[in-house]
């Protein structure tokens, strides 16, 4: 969007997401796991000319002299220019049209059924769909189209047609295919204009077949899988090299080590962050720069922390020194927390006796607004507690739990070490020095044994 364009919409873009696009901003729901904070929207001032006296003339004259009076002949390239900036600020409007049926999100859940919650993001998704399709269509020379190309790559509906007694969603498969060809059909459009495309673009669409094959690491890791990192950070060094002056290429690397770090040692990790972020140009990728320097502090000394847990215990990591410890940012309303807890209690239950212990940082929502009386905060609170306890006690996640009740906004978590999804974890050695870190699934089990020696 040119910049009198975003100056006039009154709206600051965000940096390039890999799945959204221009300006996408993902706002959190209860399924998702990552929330980037949406950038504060501001508005311009509203320009402001004197009603009288000798400016106020001056300026109106200015104003009137500016607009061709009816029926006064304008040259033909005017007309042309009058004509291509109404189709701008038309595309313009519209470019924004499809940013807000992303940013809009679902709604509010609290309180819906599993098929209601299913259908609102359906129907997020069905919104995007159309608003972006649409914005393909119809303005054919707006190279924004090619975004919008991307982006339903990523965000399209399940098509639903109804759910079952047992609450699981029927699909139209006829539907689903059909918009299978369809996207096809539009990666193709692109591939054959991506020569001419800019280097952002050619960048973006390149980087999905890494995208593709670093999704499947995660699964491929708990399925004991070798990974050949090697080869793949090959891969990402080639595609960096050609794009090196495009920040996009943060998105890729940031993937590429958010798998890295999960199946290396804490100092190889910081290792090859150091490596990746040598482009000045990686490091405008502030989630990237944010995560290497809490990995540098973390890792430069023995871990301290000290609280008073949901339950009351008292807890201080300089006290468990001698011990392997894990701390893991969790949340109950995080549904890949909720499936990994059972692994860690697994692995606590199973080493606890032989120096294994686990700290809980909860990310647990009290709802707190700003207006809240102390009675109304303290009534909050107790009913987040509430929640985090009825889950936490019938399940035997007995170890201590970090509660403030501030959400994404939890001291420890966003204040200390920018956590920006859960779950995530700092497995600790026996000298309180980071040893590993988002150690999930067999992992952590793995990296136990192997601290404790056994």
């Amino acid at each position: 969007m040119p910049r009198f364009a975003r100056f006039c919409a009154g709206t600051r873009l965000r940096d390039e997401s890999r799945e959204g696009g221009p300006a996408a901003a993902e706002p959190p729901s209860k399924f998702m796991i990552n929330h980037r904070d949406p950038e504060a929207r501001r508005k311009p001032e509203r320009l402001r000319f004197p009603s009288s006296g000798p400016l106020g003339l001056c300026v109106s004259i200015l104003l009137y002299a500016s607009f061709p009076i009816a029926g006064a002949q304008t040259p033909a390239s005017a007309q042309s220019a009058d004509v291509s900036a109404v189709a701008s600020a038309k595309a313009d409007a519209a470019w924004r049209e499809c940013q807000q049926t992303i940013s809009n999100g679902p709604g509010d859940m609290k309180g819906k059924s599993r098929p209601e919650q299913m259908q609102m993001t359906e129907n997020r998704s069905e919104k995007i769909q159309k608003a972006h399709h649409e914005f393909y269509l119809k303005y054919p020379d707006d190279v924004r189209r090619w975004d919008a190309v991307l982006i339903l790559q990523t965000y399209f509906p399940n098509f639903y047609r109804g759910f079952t007694p047992d609450e699981k969603p029927i699909i139209d498969e006829a539907a689903r295919a059909a918009w299978n060809v369809k996207k096809k059909e539009l990666l193709d459009a692109m591939g054959r204009e991506l020569p001419k495309l800019p280097a952002r673009l050619q960048e973006r669409f390149e980087a999905r077949a890494l995208f593709a094959e670093t999704s499947t690491l995660f699964r491929r890791m708990e399925a004991k899988e070798t990974i050949d990192w090697t080869a793949l950070r090959a891969k990402v060094d080639a595609h960096a090299a050609k794009f090196s002056q495009e920040p996009g290429i943060g998105g890729i690397i940031s993937s590429y080590l958010g798998m890295f770090e999960r199946d290396h040692g804490a100092q190889s990790t910081l290792a090859e962050y150091r490596a990746l972020l040598a482009n000045p140009v990686v490091l405008q990728n502030s989630s990237l720069k944010n995560r290497f320097d809490v990995l540098v502090r973390e890792t430069s000394k023995p871990m301290e922390m000290a609280f008073t847990a949901a339950d009351g215990r008292e807890v201080d990591l300089a006290k468990l020194r001698g011990k392997v410890v894990l701390i893991d940012f969790w949340a109950t309303w995080c549904g890949p927390c909720v499936a990994e807890m059972p692994n860690v209690k697994h692995v606590y239950d199973t080493y606890r006796a032989k120096g294994f212990e686990v700290i809980g940082i909860s990310l647990e929502d009290a709802h707190l607004l700003p207006g809240d009386t102390p009675d109304q905060v303290a009534a909050k609170h107790a009913a987040a507690k509430e929640k985090l306890f009825s889950f936490i006690n019938p399940r035997g996640f007995t170890w201590p739990h970090h509660y403030d009740g501030k959400y994404w906004s939890n001291e420890i978590a966003r204040g200390r070490f920018d956590v920006h999804s859960v779950p995530a974890t700092f497995l600790l050695d026996q000298t309180g020095a980071v040893a590993a870190i988002n150690a999930r699934g067999p992992q952590l089990e793995t990296e136990v044994k192997r601290l404790l020696g056994l």
